[in-house]
This record gives C-alpha cells, structure tokens and sequence, in this order.
C-alpha cells in the first residue's frame, strides 16, 4: 500500500487508574502507528526548528486518537495541544516511546540533520570532498 493507514492504531495501558475517583480500571492512550508523508514534515520541521521536546509534543498532538484520561471536570478530557502539553513528562515520554516504536517499525523517521539514515545502503558523508566556494580565477 502506498498510503499510511489512518486507521492503523495501537493502544497503551498507562496502568491503575489515576483519574478522581477512579472511574475506570486502568487508564490508556490510542494513537496512529502509521504517519503520512504531511505528518512527518510538520514533526520534522518542529524538529529542525524549534527543539526535540517540541517535535515529540508535535508527533503526540499528530497521532493519539483516543483516550480515557478525565479532566478536572470529571469528563474524558478533550485531546489538544493544550492537554497534551499538560500530561506529566513521565507519562508523556511513555505515550512518545509507544508511537515512536510503533512508526519505526513501519517507516523510517528522517534524521534531524537531513544525513543518510544508518540502514541506508551509502554511508552517510560523502568521501568526495566538494568545495563550498567556487574558487575565483584572476
């Protein structure tokens, strides 16, 4: 298939649950293991852009489809920037770790500084050294 699935998901249990009152048995996240080529520039261009903490937020705000996390109102808190950036970095890191595994194995992410990725077939610095000015002649 030429195309990533957008119905392509996995979930993770975040373990018990720590909503008020728990509500429910354990809490868990749904995201997209498969990204498309849109996706992946704006998770890249965060990347090259801002810094590492930013992209990672950037790929949870592009892939988690569902959860049963419960705001202060005692409802499933909706899924935005916002509440993505208000996770604790424990369990963000956790969410992060799930969806980055599950792309890897499906589609190589690029590197952050355009060079070859290690199982490309070329090594990732060219051995022809190439000038950067062109010599001026008199």
């Amino acid at each position: 298939m030429r195309f990533a699935d957008p119905n392509a998901t996995d979930r993770l249990d975040l373990g018990a649950c720590e909503c008020s009152g728990t509500p429910h048995e354990s809490d868990w996240v749904e995201y997209r293991t498969q990204i498309g080529y849109a996706t992946l520039g704006a998770v890249a261009t965060v990347a090259a852009s801002v810094d590492l903490m930013s992209a990672k937020r950037k790929l949870l705000e592009l892939t988690i489809t569902g959860w049963n996390l419960l705001g202060p109102d005692g409802e499933i808190a909706e899924i935005t920037p916002k509440t993505i950036g208000d996770l604790d970095p424990s369990t963000a890191e956790r969410i992060y770790d799930a969806v980055d595994s599950a792309i890897q194995a499906v589609q190589t992410l690029p590197n952050a500084s355009g060079a070859r990725s290690p199982a490309s077939s070329r090594a990732s610095a060219s051995r022809t050294r190439h000038p950067t000015r062109i010599p001026m002649t008199s």
